[in-house]
């Protein structure tokens, strides 16, 4: 699913409410973010209120690696490279067939599909950009997150950022962790985060084709 700035893979480990919770609190953090940071001109203030809010409903972090620069081994490379090295250091083999995928599938969507256009919408502006990528899956009942965090400026404006290639001039910093939703915590939210984010769900959370939809929230 696009999940406004971030791309969110499931595994089939997952049941439908865990899924619900992954995306509805990301969107939050995101939205709170956002009100108080420029997601691109002040990305560090921004991930720091966006990590503070997975914090307050219940995202543990159990992992965690800080932002550090790319470094590619090729004159260029596209943004897929250092997002599936980032995520392969931190999941496993079927999370990363799941993260491929989605990748693959959205890069070859018409600008015009409605997740792709929300997804070049959030992720960059101009010459700069910062999205997520997560791999969600389950763990003894509590829904459990790898994140990959990006953030780039480069010299010529960004289209399609699965597409473009980034070249010499490039910033491109990456940064990763590992999260799980203590559901003590987030179950008694649940309802109020739904509530919250009201008609956002239907616009900034939209599925990739051929995924599945999301359950309808309260009064759906």
């Amino acid at each position: 699913m696009v999940d406004s700035g971030s791309v969110i893979s499931f595994t089939s480990a997952i049941s439908a409410q865990r899924r619900v919770d992954v995306v509805h609190s990301f969107l939050l953090a995101q939205l709170a973010a956002d009100r108080k940071f420029g997601r691109h001109t002040q990305p560090l203030d921004w991930y720091a209120v966006h990590a503070h809010s997975l914090e307050i409903v219940g995202w543990v972090v159990e992992a965690h690696q800080g932002f550090a620069p790319y470094r590619p081994n090729a004159a260029s490379f596209t943004a897929v490279r250092p997002v599936l090295e980032t995520l392969g250091s931190i999941c496993d083999a079927r999370e990363q067939e799941s993260v491929a995928a989605a990748l693959d599938i959205l890069s070859r969507l018409d600008e015009r599909d409605r997740s792709a256009a929300l997804f070049e919408k959030e992720s960059h502006i101009g010459t700069a950009g910062n999205f997520q990528i997560v791999a969600a899956g389950e763990a003894e009942g509590d829904a459990v997150a790898k994140l990959g965090r990006f953030r780039f400026t480069t010299g010529t404006e960004v289209h399609r950022l699965l597409l473009t290639e980034f070249s010499g001039g490039t910033e491109f910093l990456r940064g990763s962790g590992i999260l799980r939703l203590d559901n003590d915590v987030y179950g008694p939210l649940r309802h109020s985060v739904a509530v919250k984010l009201g008609r956002r769900v239907e616009d900034d959370i939209v599925p990739l084709p051929e995924a599945p939809p999301l359950p309808p929230g309260p009064g759906g």
